[in-house]
């Protein structure tokens, strides 16, 4: 832990934002991530029961999130998570249903604060990590702002309650009992003897080898130290035993039929978010997108791909969007070719410098769902279902769609 301390300590002095991946002495364990904004954490993640750990927060602080829509969801999400194309699959659904409304403030921060919790609490026995430091711009969420400090502290006053809760009976409990660990039922007359008829078939029912001490706390709605003391002398008396289990497997979503190709759509921006979130709108509805990161490969790319619309970023390292699309325009295979730029800086010289360059629109960032489907219907033409739906209907719908 003081290895992992000193890490922290650096980051925080350092005001740094980026991601600290930590492997634990395990080999075959799953990495952790740590996510930072300003030397204060913002989100973490990883371990072998990072679905469990998910489904069973949002049964505590969310259960809006448990329904078949919002599962289908987090099913995409870790999937594609699995393919590294999204890693922070539940931040994205935790800014999803934020904005619409499925989940409020005090919720997402609770939900964040119980993964701060848990996944500390996993970290502060191990005996070596290995750490890599990541640097980021983009900020996985923004709902809470974590101090290490009092995240560690929190996280060493839960250990310590946990160390004495179990140190009068070490001996006699099963080595490696942690908070992830499944009790079950294992001499089932000697419980009989001992416990009430109801307290005995409740126990029956939430023992069966598949729950957690976590899990069991949230079923219980009592805080994981009470349940593990209750159940502790059972465990000493060989009545109850300990195994471990994997983690939980969400359905795959079946495979939708393909929808027909309405034409290529190409994204020049150094953000990652920004391209998946227009082909997260747009593929759907029959476009290809096409995502490039590095602006100094995209003339490649346009040429290959001849895209019938292009949304460029005006900020970016190695060029700005200005030069690119004078470029552009002076080339005859993207003369005509729609150029819509995105920027965070709206003003009206940015705006009439745009046009002068050749742009065709002018996008504030962050861009709205709705503004990139008006703009694809009227630069390619092509009317969808969703653009023709009533109003409300239509802002319903485009959130759903959108990722931030």
């Amino acid at each position: 832990m003081r290895e992992l301390f000193r890490h922290l300590k650096k980051i925080q002095g350092k005001q740094a934002t980026g991601k600290l991946s930590i492997q634990v002495d395990e080999s075959t364990s799953e990495p952790w991530q740590i996510y930072f904004h300003l030397g204060r954490i913002v989100w973490v993640t990883g371990g072998k029961h990072r679905i469990r750990r998910w489904i069973r927060t949002l049964k505590q602080h969310g259960p809006n999130l448990l329904s078949s829509q919002w599962l289908l969801k987090t099913s995409q999400r870790a999937i594609a998570s699995e393919q590294e194309m999204c890693e922070n699959w539940e931040v994205q659904i935790l800014n999803e249903a934020f904005e619409q409304g499925e989940i409020n403030l005090d919720c997402a921060k609770a939900i964040v604060q119980k993964h701060v919790q848990e996944i500390f609490f996993s970290l502060l026995d191990r005996q070596q990590i290995a750490v890599q430091w990541t640097s980021m711009k983009d900020l996985p969420q923004q709902f809470v702002w974590l101090y290490i400090d009092r995240v560690v502290e929190e996280a060493s006053d839960f250990h310590a309650q946990w160390k004495e809760v179990i140190s009068g009976q070490l001996e006699k409990l099963p080595i490696g009992l942690s908070p992830n660990s499944v009790p079950f039922i294992k001499k089932d007359w000697q419980l009989q003897t001992k416990l009430s008829p109801s307290t005995y078939q409740n126990l029956v029912k939430k023992l069966n080898g598949q729950n957690t001490f976590w899990d069991l706390a949230v079923q219980f709605q009592q805080p994981v130290i009470p349940v593990i003391r209750s159940l502790l002398p059972f465990i000493c008396e060989d009545a109850v035993g300990i195994k471990e289990v994997p983690d939980l497997s969400l359905p795959r979503p079946k495979r939708q039929p393909k929808t027909p190709n309405k034409g290529k759509i190409v994204c020049i921006d150094d953000s990652p978010f920004v391209g998946k979130q227009i082909a997260t709108l747009l593929e759907p509805l029959g476009y290809q997108v096409i995502s490039i990161l590095d602006p100094l490969k995209s003339i490649q790319t346009l040429l290959q791909q001849k895209p019938q619309l292009i949304f460029l970023d005006l900020v970016m390292p190695s060029t700005n969007g200005y030069e690119l699309c004078s470029f552009l325009r002076k080339t005859s295979e993207f003369k005509k070719t729609p150029i819509v730029m995105l920027t965070g800086r709206d003003g009206a010289i940015d705006r009439l410098r745009a046009k002068m360059v050749g742009s065709n629109q002018f996008l504030s960032k962050p861009v709205e769902s709705t503004a990139i489907l008006q703009t694809v219907e009227k630069f390619l033409g092509q009317e969808s279902q969703s653009l023709a739906m009533s109003k409300e209907e239509r802002s319903r719908s485009f959130s759903k769609l959108a990722q931030v």
